[in-house]
């Protein structure tokens, strides 16, 4: 397999891009699991494949600070992924998007920080608590899935509720999913 065959997705291709992966971390602290009894559902983290680097996918990833990740590293741990997106997107609204994920990327440290309040409205049923310019990982995953998708209109969405959109939208594909070794 090479550095960009990913068992149960395949071969990722710049063409391909971007790819909506929602996470399931099997060994999650308490907050993953927090996060899982709250939503009823098995995600904990949403991300997007939006590039690649010498041949390895590059993710955009909200994690304590919005960041890049090397989508690998998912594929050495407990994680299972799920990978969404749509073939029918077009080049201008994939540019589109790439511009807004790059334009995120470069903003200020303390613009790139993690919503702990919107985590805390989350948890209280009231998505209206949050801090406006910053997101949480399933809040920025959604932002980027309404920039291709329009008639995405959740504006706090937790990964579960990326996933049931996905599930309910004839023109969103699994791209493929991702389960560990020995699972």
């Amino acid at each position: 397999m090479g550095r960009n065959d990913i068992e149960g997705v395949g071969v990722i291709c710049t063409a391909d891009l971007p790819i909506l992966v929602l996470v399931d971390d099997l060994t999650p602290g308490i907050y993953g699991h927090a996060i899982k009894i709250h939503q009823h559902g098995s995600y904990t983290h949403s991300m997007w494949v939006y590039r690649l680097s010498n041949g390895y996918p590059v993710c955009i990833s909200q994690e304590l600070e919005l960041t890049e990740r090397v989508l690998n590293e998912f594929l050495t741990g407990n994680y299972l992924l799920k990978f969404w997106h749509n073939p029918k997107w077009t080049n201008k609204q994939r540019e589109k998007v790439t511009k807004v994920m790059w334009r995120d990327l470069k903003r200020p440290w303390y613009a790139r920080l993690y919503d702990f309040l919107g985590i805390v409205g989350q948890a209280l049923h009231l998505p209206f608590i949050n801090i406006p310019w910053l997101h949480y990982c399933s809040e920025n995953a959604g932002k980027y899935l309404q920039i291709l998708e329009p008639s995405f209109k959740q504006r706090h969405p937790d990964p579960k509720d990326l996933n049931t959109w996905g599930n309910e939208n004839e023109q969103m594909q699994v791209f493929g999913r991702f389960i560990p070794e020995g699972m």
